[in-house]
Protein backbone atom coordinates (compact mmCIF):
# COMPACT_ATOMS: atom_id res chain seq x y z
CA UNK A 1 0.00 0.00 0.00
CA UNK A 2 1.53 3.42 -0.87
CA UNK A 3 0.22 6.73 0.98
CA UNK A 4 1.17 10.10 0.34
CA UNK A 5 2.14 12.08 3.79
CA UNK A 6 3.09 15.33 5.33
CA UNK A 7 6.21 15.56 7.51
CA UNK A 8 6.17 17.98 10.52
CA UNK A 9 9.83 18.85 11.38
CA UNK A 10 9.70 19.63 14.78
CA UNK A 11 13.39 21.40 14.31
CA UNK A 12 11.73 24.09 12.08
CA UNK A 13 7.87 23.78 13.22
CA UNK A 14 7.24 23.81 9.28
CA UNK A 15 5.15 21.51 7.06
CA UNK A 16 7.82 19.82 4.68
CA UNK A 17 6.31 18.01 1.09
CA UNK A 18 4.55 15.25 0.44
CA UNK A 19 6.22 12.32 0.70
CA UNK A 20 5.56 8.83 -0.41
CA UNK A 21 5.37 6.54 2.07
CA UNK A 22 4.84 2.24 1.04
CA UNK A 23 3.41 0.34 4.05
CA UNK A 24 4.42 -4.00 3.92
CA UNK A 25 2.99 -6.08 6.04
CA UNK A 26 5.32 -8.68 7.70
CA UNK A 27 2.36 -10.24 10.12
CA UNK A 28 4.56 -13.10 13.07
CA UNK A 29 7.25 -13.32 10.46
CA UNK A 30 8.85 -10.63 11.73
CA UNK A 31 9.26 -12.88 15.18
CA UNK A 32 10.89 -15.80 12.90
CA UNK A 33 12.63 -13.96 10.60
CA UNK A 34 14.46 -12.91 13.89
CA UNK A 35 15.08 -15.62 15.36
CA UNK A 36 16.08 -17.21 12.27
CA UNK A 37 18.66 -14.61 11.78
CA UNK A 38 19.61 -14.43 15.83
CA UNK A 39 20.88 -18.73 15.38
CA UNK A 40 22.38 -17.94 12.00
CA UNK A 41 20.48 -19.99 9.97
CA UNK A 42 20.98 -18.57 6.29
CA UNK A 43 24.88 -18.88 7.51
CA UNK A 44 25.30 -22.13 8.72
CA UNK A 45 22.86 -22.93 4.73
CA UNK A 46 25.50 -21.01 2.95
CA UNK A 47 28.49 -22.59 5.00
CA UNK A 48 27.62 -26.22 4.48
CA UNK A 49 25.59 -25.86 0.81
CA UNK A 50 28.28 -22.98 -0.53
CA UNK A 51 27.30 -19.77 -2.15
CA UNK A 52 27.06 -19.44 -5.77
CA UNK A 53 28.26 -15.72 -6.90
CA UNK A 54 26.18 -15.39 -10.00
CA UNK A 55 23.00 -16.10 -8.23
CA UNK A 56 21.52 -13.11 -6.72
CA UNK A 57 20.04 -14.80 -3.71
CA UNK A 58 21.74 -17.56 -1.84
CA UNK A 59 20.59 -20.83 -0.53
CA UNK A 60 20.33 -19.85 2.64
CA UNK A 61 18.09 -16.98 2.19
CA UNK A 62 16.00 -19.51 0.17
CA UNK A 63 15.99 -21.70 2.87
CA UNK A 64 14.66 -18.86 5.38
CA UNK A 65 12.33 -17.81 2.40
CA UNK A 66 11.00 -21.52 2.64
CA UNK A 67 10.42 -21.50 6.42
CA UNK A 68 8.37 -17.93 6.89
CA UNK A 69 6.44 -19.11 3.90
CA UNK A 70 5.32 -22.37 5.91
CA UNK A 71 4.76 -20.84 8.62
CA UNK A 72 3.06 -18.69 7.44
CA UNK A 73 0.18 -21.14 6.54
CA UNK A 74 0.35 -20.33 3.15
CA UNK A 75 -0.35 -23.33 0.40
CA UNK A 76 0.40 -22.42 -2.61
CA UNK A 77 2.43 -24.15 -5.75
CA UNK A 78 5.47 -23.42 -6.50
CA UNK A 79 5.27 -21.10 -9.22
CA UNK A 80 3.08 -19.33 -7.19
CA UNK A 81 6.02 -18.42 -4.29
CA UNK A 82 7.21 -15.48 -5.31
CA UNK A 83 4.15 -14.09 -5.32
CA UNK A 84 3.52 -14.40 -1.37
CA UNK A 85 6.59 -11.96 -0.52
CA UNK A 86 4.88 -9.48 -3.00
CA UNK A 87 3.19 -7.57 0.00
CA UNK A 88 5.64 -8.33 2.45
CA UNK A 89 8.71 -6.49 3.52
CA UNK A 90 10.91 -8.92 1.67
CA UNK A 91 14.35 -7.30 2.46
CA UNK A 92 12.99 -6.61 5.77
CA UNK A 93 12.35 -10.66 6.74
CA UNK A 94 14.93 -12.28 4.47
CA UNK A 95 17.89 -9.86 3.82
CA UNK A 96 19.02 -7.10 2.39
CA UNK A 97 18.73 -6.90 -1.58
CA UNK A 98 16.21 -9.94 -1.82
CA UNK A 99 13.34 -8.97 -4.08
CA UNK A 100 10.38 -11.17 -4.19
CA UNK A 101 11.14 -11.86 -7.94
CA UNK A 102 14.42 -13.66 -6.85
CA UNK A 103 12.21 -16.23 -5.16
CA UNK A 104 10.81 -18.16 -8.40
CA UNK A 105 10.08 -21.96 -8.98
CA UNK A 106 13.34 -21.52 -11.15
CA UNK A 107 15.63 -20.77 -8.22
CA UNK A 108 13.62 -23.20 -5.74
CA UNK A 109 13.94 -26.11 -7.87
CA UNK A 110 18.00 -25.03 -8.52
CA UNK A 111 18.30 -25.28 -4.85
CA UNK A 112 16.57 -29.15 -4.49
CA UNK A 113 19.70 -30.46 -5.65
CA UNK A 114 21.76 -28.34 -3.41
CA UNK A 115 19.43 -30.01 -0.49
CA UNK A 116 20.52 -33.73 -1.32
CA UNK A 117 20.69 -36.51 1.39
CA UNK A 118 23.88 -36.03 2.17
CA UNK A 119 24.34 -31.90 2.53
CA UNK A 120 21.02 -32.18 4.59
CA UNK A 121 22.28 -35.02 6.96
CA UNK A 122 25.77 -32.83 6.95
CA UNK A 123 23.77 -29.72 7.97
CA UNK A 124 21.19 -31.75 10.92
CA UNK A 125 24.43 -33.79 12.15
CA UNK A 126 26.35 -30.04 12.18
CA UNK A 127 23.98 -29.27 14.27
CA UNK A 128 22.85 -31.81 16.58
Amino acid sequence: MKIQARCFSHFTGAMSTLKEIEIKNIDHLGIVAGIIDSIGLVEIVNSLVGEDISEKISSGHVVKAMILNGLAFASAPLYLFSKFFENRACEHLIGEGVKPEYLNDDKLGREHPNAGKNKRSKIIHERY
